[in-house]
């Protein structure tokens, strides 16, 4: 069946995040309202590329917005990098990735969680910003969460800021995209899937970073996966087309959900607030995470 360039590619969610840290916000009303009027300004200030402000903040963390709308506290945090523990997480997440995988190419989204924890799973690997591995978009009223900052954070980088949809999420584009850098044929591009599986050994292997939403879709999952979870997809190229293979992507790396996501928000000088006046608790862990491979034991994250 093999005529043409074999890929194999392993897709990787991004460890937590600031924002994913307010998912733990404290139910101590009084305790959030002191936190919201001394974060008040530097909220408003993230909030200064979108239509709205924010005048107050309401039971589970929602923040009221000028014209009566409500939104998570979290969707206010601009493009947050990773909590202590979501550093130490992918740093534990990529030794165990690189028992088995030794890539080729190391690639992240555009948003700065997924270069953090591309560079601390792959270390001694350069890491390439790539474009489509954003977040898929919803319908939230704001999302800043998910809107990148930067095309490539100071660090390398394929993404061409002059086109419009560098910030975007388009699976089937970035595979294209992955078959001109890898397999050298730019003409070719994302076609419908092949009938059977790829038996062939691979000629190229490929990790990229990207996240829950992007992956629910593209692997064909029920839900988001767990945070730094791996997936594995291969692709054959050809002069005309990037095939992938049937069925839903295979679970290469499973992760047990992180315990604690408000364990420290490791993301000075960036922060556009601060997280911790709005956590109960962002100093302890209440237990190890695992990861595991399917044919081996399971092994301590941390």
């Amino acid at each position: 069946m093999v005529n043409g360039t074999v890929i194999t590619l392993y897709l990787m969610r991004a460890g937590p995040s600031c924002a994913d840290a307010l998912d733990g916000c404290t139910a101590n009303v009084a305790k959030a309202a002191a936190a919201f009027g001394a974060q008040r300004d530097g909220i408003n200030d993230a909030l200064a590329g979108t239509p709205y402000n924010a005048v107050d903040i309401k039971p589970g963390c929602r923040l009221t917005l000028d014209d009566g709308q409500s939104v998570r506290l979290r969707d206010a945090y601009s493009d947050p990098g990773l909590t202590t523990y979501g550093r130490d997480r992918s740093r534990a997440a990529g030794r165990e990735l690189r028992r088995r995988v030794e890539p080729d190419l190391v690639v992240c989204s555009v948003l700065r969680r997924a270069r953090l924890t591309a560079e601390a799973a792959f270390p001694s690997s350069d890491v390439f910003t790539a474009p489509y591995l954003a977040e898929a978009e919803d319908d939230r009223v704001v999302a800043l969460d998910d809107a990148p900052m930067s095309p490539s954070h100071g660090g390398l980088s394929y993404v061409d800021p002059t086109r419009r949809d560098w910030a975007s999420s388009n699976y089937h584009a970035f595979l294209t995209f992955l078959g001109g850098r890898l397999a050298r044929q730019p003409r070719a591009s994302k076609s419908s899937s092949l009938s059977e599986k790829i038996t062939a050994e691979s000629d190229h292997t490929a990790v990229a970073v990207t996240h829950g939403a992007l992956l629910k879709k593209a692997c064909g999952l029920d839900e988001e996966p767990p945070h730094n979870a791996v997936f594995r997809r291969r692709l054959l190229v050809t002069t005309e087309h990037v095939r992938e293979e049937p069925g839903p992507c295979d679970l290469f790396m499973s992760a047990t959900p992180p315990v604690h996501l408000g364990v420290g928000c490791d993301d000075a000088p960036h922060k556009p607030w601060d997280v911790s006046p709005f956590l109960d608790d962002e100093a302890v862990l209440t237990g190890p995470g695992t990861f595991s491979f399917p044919d081996e034991v399971v092994h301590d994250e941390l």
